[in-house]
């Protein structure tokens, strides 16, 4: 099937897992912390998570492009202040992803609960976006779904950018309309052609929404 090659990801899994039973729903992806008994790859892990969907829902959903690209690039991309993608488990029925797990939540949650950020806290947040975005964009990759739900809090409190879904490797330009409405680029919504310069849109949104708090 089209997932098959996403198993090749796995360089050794021998698993004995103890689910969390308040499973969280992502877009796509069912997600839920666990632990290992054992478990090798290329990275070391602290804390896992597991995002798990049905093969026959991405099928029915008109998903498999989306997961495929999802699963592709990040399986290119190593970097501090991403959620790593450690392996793939492909059974007859499920994709399960073996991703880095973050305890902390999302920033959405952290900021609607707490005050507007410092200008000092503003720039260290900032910093945490911008240098993954210049990593993603030096191999020409295009995340196109910057937001607040999609930075995630690790357990040692660094930010991870997450959620791949439109992410896209754009040479030269892109004219699919894709993304969160409240983030698009003028570009994106004129359908004129997009390229890195969108991320930097959103960075921009973000930038206003942790120093003005507009929801607080």
């Amino acid at each position: 099937g089209p997932f098959a090659s996403l198993a090749h990801s796995v360089l050794s899994v021998s698993l004995a897992l103890v689910a969390n039973p308040a499973a969280v729903r992502s877009r796509f992806f069912l997600i839920f912390p666990c632990c290992t008994s054992e478990l090798t790859f290329s990275a070391p892990l602290a804390l896992d998570g597991l995002s798990q969907m049905v093969k026959a829902d991405i099928v029915s959903m008109g998903q498999v492009e989306h997961i495929m690209q999802e699963t592709q690039i990040l399986s290119r991309v190593i970097h501090p202040f991403i959620t790593n993608k450690f392996g793939a488990i492909v059974t007859q029925t499920n994709l399960i992803l073996i991703m880095e797990f973050c305890p902390g939540g999302d920033m959405f949650d952290q900021l609607y609960k707490h005050k507007a950020f410092s200008l000092s806290d503003a720039r260290i947040f900032i910093m945490q976006v911008l240098l993954p975005l210049e990593y993603l964009h030096s191999m020409s990759i295009v995340h196109r779904d910057l937001k607040l739900e999609n930075l995630l809090l690790a357990q040692d409190g660094a930010l991870k950018l997450t959620d791949f879904g439109f992410a896209k490797l754009i040479k030269y330009r892109s004219w699919t309309l894709c993304g969160t409405p409240e983030y698009l680029a003028p570009e994106i919504i004129l359908e004129k052609g997009h390229g890195k310069a969108v991320d930097y849109w959103a960075l921009g949104v973000l930038f206003y929404e942790v120093m003005a708090h507009p929801c607080g």
